[in-house]
């Protein structure tokens, strides 16, 4: 009789592990290093290698660290140190990898701040973080101008958008910026710093030597149960394991990868799949300023990216797209997917380790991956002198999935339309967050305590009463 083996316990137990890729490994180590060291060792590895393609302009490995590093040297001069902050106020560009990792080769922490926000929004992350320096863009600036006396920056690096392009579309590029009436020209001011000085520093700067598994190389914001975003402290050594597990999971070689950069980097899951990632792999990423499908299908066919994250509404956008079969997307082998609904209630497992959610969690909105608290929405509306009472819910949308809609009483003898509350939110808030539509109700649903009644709120609207026939 053949004696039985010896009893599988602990972590090989585990029985979603029968169900990795070939070539996954069942766990990884992570080292306690600084997450510029392991981008420097692709450097040293690929030099001549493209690590960024923005619209035809390039940048090898030498080139992209030769930038970061003189912008460090720059926010060295300028006498940023270790743990001071600096936010980015970018979209995806070039100048967003640049200002990030001179940044972290010099031990400033950088805040993420959402080239979507403005008003309300940026005056808390500002007022939050407390940054001493911002580097933005030229389209961006009018946005920061106007909070500046509530939520001053020291110093301000301004990058003009047209810098990004190759020499002969720059021209082009100003001017589909002027005909939607953006601005195109550097700002003036003792606080302002212009991005192509901050590349021709040539001074040394020290690079940091702290605890990578302590220092905080970026304070991510996020909802936090009331809505108001708060800043999580993301260590060098939390992004590398990030960052680490994503090169293990995908089993592409390094120096192979082409990485389309269509979210966002601001955003956690951009930040870790499409820039963190790719840079320690070797990666070339292709950068896209503004997701749209047509545009996103003709860098697929032009660069043949071999890894697309993306988010549900955007994969759905492609699908649906008229014209999807002339393009060929054969070059793909990954496509990953976050940042879409998966706030839950409850998180069941199966016996072979697969987790399905059963229920969720209604009041957080979340419109193409980007979160929307109602009750901020709600807090805006209540600002507009004919509100008397408002709700927010999402509801379905076929591009975002979701999108917030408006539930409003007005004020006796007061009156406002649904066009004007809508741009008055917009006004306040990132545009994202503003309702698509309002419905204008007598009363709103409330429970025995006062709380609005959601759930009525979503459900189809009774048909109106009718008299006796």
């Amino acid at each position: 009789m053949t004696p039985a083996g010896p009893a599988v316990t602990g972590e090989e137990a585990r029985p979603w592990f029968a169900h990795y890729e070939k070539g996954v490994p069942w766990k990884i180590e992570i080292p306690n290093r600084r997450l510029p060291d392991l981008v420097e060792d692709a450097v040293h590895r690929w030099p001549q290698r493209a690590a960024l393609i923005h619209y035809g302009a390039r940048w090898t490995y030498a080139e992209f660290w030769e930038a970061a590093g003189r912008f460090a040297a720059a926010l060295h001069e300028e006498g940023f140190r270790p743990g001071d902050r600096l936010a980015l106020y970018l979209p995806n560009s070039p100048a967003f990898p640049i200002a990030y990792f001179g940044a972290l080769r010099l031990g400033v922490t950088v805040v993420q701040v959402s080239p979507l926000y403005l008003g309300q929004d940026l005056v808390r992350v500002l007022k939050d973080s407390t940054p001493r320096g911002l580097v933005t863009l030229e389209i961006l600036y009018p946005n920061y101008a106007k909070v500046a006396a509530e939520a001053p920056v020291p110093l301000v690096w301004v990058a003009r958008f047209r810098e990004f392009y190759p020499a002969l579309e720059r021209p082009f590029v100003n001017l589909v910026l002027r005909r939607r009436k953006m601005p195109t020209a550097y700002p003036t001011g003792p606080s302002i710093r212009r991005w192509k000085d901050a590349l021709r520093a040539t001074g040394d700067f020290p690079p940091a030597q702290g605890d990578p598994a302590t220092d905080v190389a970026v304070l991510q914001y996020t909802g936090g149960t009331t809505g108001t975003p708060k800043a999580a402290m993301l260590s060098h050594r939390n992004l590398l394991a990030n960052a680490l597990q994503c090169r293990a999971w995908f089993l592409i070689d390094p120096g192979t990868s082409v990485v389309l950069a269509s979210i966002p980097f601001f955003h956690i899951y951009g930040l870790t799949v499409a820039l963190n990632y790719p840079l320690i792999h070797g990666a070339t990423i292709v950068l896209e300023t503004r997701p749209d499908a047509t545009e996103i299908l003709r860098l697929i066919q032009r660069y043949r990216p071999t890894e697309f994250p993306g988010v549900p509404a955007l994969y759905q956008a492609i699908n649906h797209h008229p014209k999807v079969g002339r393009y060929d997307i054969r070059s793909i082998r990954v496509c990953v997917s976050g940042s879409a609904p998966l706030p839950l209630e409850v998180a069941t497992i199966d016996a072979d380790g697969y987790a399905t959610i059963v229920d969720r969690k209604k009041d957080l909105i979340d419109v193409g991956g980007l979160k929307v608290y109602p009750r901020e929405v709600e807090e805006v509306l209540y600002q507009h002198p004919s509100v008397a009472d408002a709700a927010v819910i999402g509801v379905p949308d076929e591009a975002r999935g979701e999108v917030p809609k408006a539930f409003v009483v007005l004020k006796k003898g007061s009156a406002a339309t649904s066009e004007e509350l809508i741009q008055f939110v917009r006004e306040r808030i990132a545009h994202y967050k503003a309702p698509r539509t309002i419905e204008f109700r007598s009363e709103l649903p409330r429970s025995g305590v006062q709380k609005v009644l959601r759930r009525a709120l979503r459900a189809p609207a009774p048909p109106p009463a009718t008299g006796p026939g």
